[in-house]
């Protein structure tokens, strides 16, 4: 699904689901994320949004610095490794997220 189609319909639901996690990541990559990738990676696998609040609006971040920290997490510090795209992506008229698809 298109990310700007993801975001608005976790809007409308009001929450985020099961199938996809929201992080803020507004002091960076959380520590939680190993965690986060590695459920993901042992279920159903499913879109990570780095740069969205609780309420699902976006907050700023540095999008570079976030998505190299993600990846370099993703790469080396899981095993074994998550795979799956990682993309700056643009929402609602200008604002920058990261995307994760963990396959």
């Amino acid at each position: 699904m298109d990310t700007q189609d993801l975001v608005d319909d976790l809007r409308r639901r009001g929450v985020e689901t099961t199938r996809v996690e929201l992080k803020s990541a507004t002091g960076g990559v959380p520590k939680s994320l190993p965690e986060t990738l590695s459920a993901f990676a042992n279920t159903a696998g499913g879109p990570v949004l780095l740069g969205l609040d609780d309420d699902i609006q976006p907050v700023d971040i540095d999008v570079a610095a976030v998505r190299d920290a993600l990846a370099g997490i993703a790469s080396n510090s899981m095993d074994p490794p998550v795979r799956g795209a990682i993309e700056i992506e643009v929402i609602d008229d200008g604002n920058r997220i990261v995307r994760l698809d963990v396959e």
